[in-house]
């Protein structure tokens, strides 16, 4: 647990919550933006926990005097307030909770990775009732594994050039909701802390976010809908009617961080996601995965046989260079699946013994 004991606010710096709008997605248990400190964030040694490079002392325009502690609960706030205002107006106190708390604008502090304040339209977006859930929590729970390496990379930019960053977070009931994030660096002199301010034209929609943004195919969310629609027709169907097998088939990608580094993962992902969708069956379901690059539900087959006859086309279409910036990029696959009703009869059941598979091939591989 982290003991949040002071945020630096001053009520000067508030007139960013209000000013118009800038125009411009598993945790990985490792503090990314931690070793940062003093008035500016310095890449080099943002990104390299050791590094003796100095960091540079220009002027931070958002650098903030002290003033509030924000790790109280919600109804002690404003005491917490006026306890460290002290000469200041007991009222100003009240007013700048109300800014936080009213604001559409979602509002995160975040303190050596933790989330130590968010205001009530963030916990909406998250879908968390009690802040209890998230306080002294790593935030990087929260955010689309691609997109909080994204921000580790730019959180430097973010905080001194205004920069935004478009993030997909996981809510707390694990959908995916896209917004524009801005970073004010707070200044307490001992941690890293700043803050995550959302668009205020952000209106929050449940139903969104259900389709990956890089490939355009339904995210593993919706997969996971899908897979259970599929085996509740199957499970509910007259006694008198065939059951049909289906699978469910996981890929992981073994050079997916060669592919990062030559910043040609997106495009190979979108290439894959073409050829799956018009070389496949159309009453497959192709998605994309969280920590396994793809999924797919593969139905209409009668045996092992033919289930066996589809994944080597699949493994084809992965086999296949992908041509691009005048190279070929070849990939690099395992595979796992599960067949209902064989290994498992119910959605959860399935998509674990493939994940149980894809484990068991990654290691096979490595070994």
């Amino acid at each position: 647990m982290v003991n949040f004991n002071k945020v630096n606010f001053g009520a000067d710096n508030l007139a960013f919550l209000e000013e118009p709008d800038t125009q411009n997605a598993a945790n990985s248990g490792v503090k990314i933006v931690s070793q940062a400190a003093g008035d500016e964030v310095n890449l080099d040694k943002l990104e390299t926990p050791g590094n003796d490079v100095p960091l540079v002392q220009t002027p931070v325009a958002a650098k903030l005097p002290p003033v509030a502690d924000f790790s109280a609960q919600n109804s002690s706030k404003s005491a917490q307030l006026k306890a460290e205002w002290g000469a200041f107006s007991l009222s100003l106190a009240d007013a700048v909770v109300k800014i936080f708390e009213l604001s559409d604008r979602p509002f995160i502090i975040i303190r050596d990775d933790m989330v130590v304040y968010l205001n009530n339209t963030a916990m909406a977006i998250l879908e968390i009732q009690d802040e209890r859930d998230i306080i002294n929590q790593s935030f990087w729970n929260f955010v689309d594994k691609q997109d909080w390496e994204m921000l580790a990379q730019n959180i430097g930019a973010m905080l001194t050039n205004d920069k935004i960053i478009q993030t997909r977070l996981k809510t707390f009931k694990e959908r995916i909701y896209k917004i524009n994030l801005q970073a004010l660096y707070i200044d307490d002199g001992e941690h890293f802390t700043f803050a995550l301010v959302g668009d205020r034209k952000v209106k929050y929609n449940p139903g969104a976010g259900l389709y990956d943004t890089v490939t355009g195919l339904p995210n593993f969310y919706l997969f996971e809908d899908r897979v259970q629609i599929a085996v509740n027709n199957e499970k509910y169907k007259d006694m008198r009617q065939r059951k049909n097998m289906m699978a469910v088939l996981g890929v992981n990608i073994d050079n997916i961080e060669e592919l990062k580094e030559a910043n040609m993962l997106d495009f190979v992902l979108k290439k894959l996601a073409s050829k799956l969708v018009f070389r496949l069956k159309k009453s497959y379901t192709v998605a994309r995965g969280l920590k396994y690059p793809f999924w797919l539900l593969i139905n209409d087959f009668n045996n092992e046989h033919d289930l066996e006859v589809e994944i080597e086309k699949i493994k084809a279409i992965f086999d296949e260079p992908i041509v691009g910036n005048y190279m070929d990029y070849n990939v690099s696959t395992c595979f796992g699946y599960s067949i209902f009703p064989n290994n498992a009869k119910t959605a959860n059941k399935l998509i674990e013994t493939a994940i149980d598979a894809i484990r068991t091939a990654v290691r096979y591989r490595k070994a």
